[in-house]
């Protein structure tokens, strides 16, 4: 009869319950802002090459560049990702590729120091392109590791 009393009293006691909800709680939501700040981490290194790639293809507008000025162009790009020192290195393991292709407007496509024929002119055409590999911190189902960041500006040159 006393065990049956204390139980009773064990029964109506509520002050514990919060405790336990939140127990229960904190690992989901703990784990849910894990999972925000790592996939806000690989939006925010896309947003970063997309400019950096943006960035090369203004550069390559002001330069006019030939074949033999593409460096110039692809360190431009690089250099317009955050340094180390900053929130995040975007610079380690980033690389880029610029290309010039030429074509008439007939649609022919031609070398950028060859002319086109006399009813038609040359289009020059930049292509910036910037890869990063980006390694979350939890492994995603479905999605293999590490995930190849590609970001390309393609700008036509006057």
């Amino acid at each position: 009869m006393r065990i049956l009393n204390l139980l009773s009293v064990f029964k109506k006691d509520e002050s514990g319950v919060s405790a336990i909800e939140c127990a229960i709680a904190a690992p989901f939501l703990i784990l849910g802002l894990v999972v925000m700040a790592d996939l806000s981490t690989g939006i925010m290194l896309k947003m970063e090459l997309e400019n950096a790639a943006r960035v090369g293809g203004q550069y390559g507008l002001v330069i006019k560049p030939s074949d033999d000025d593409l460096d110039q162009v692809e360190t431009a790009a690089l250099d317009a990702l955050p340094s180390p020192g900053t929130f995040m290195d975007f610079r380690e393991g980033a690389s880029a590729s610029v290309s010039l292709t030429c074509q008439c407007s007939g649609g022919g496509t031609t070398t950028c120091t060859s002319s086109c024929p006399s009813s038609e002119f040359r289009e020059a055409y930049l292509t910036i392109s910037i890869n990063r590999d980006w390694d979350p911190l939890i492994p995603y189902p479905g999605i293999s590791l590490p995930v190849n960041l590609v970001s390309e500006s393609v700008i036509r040159l006057q």
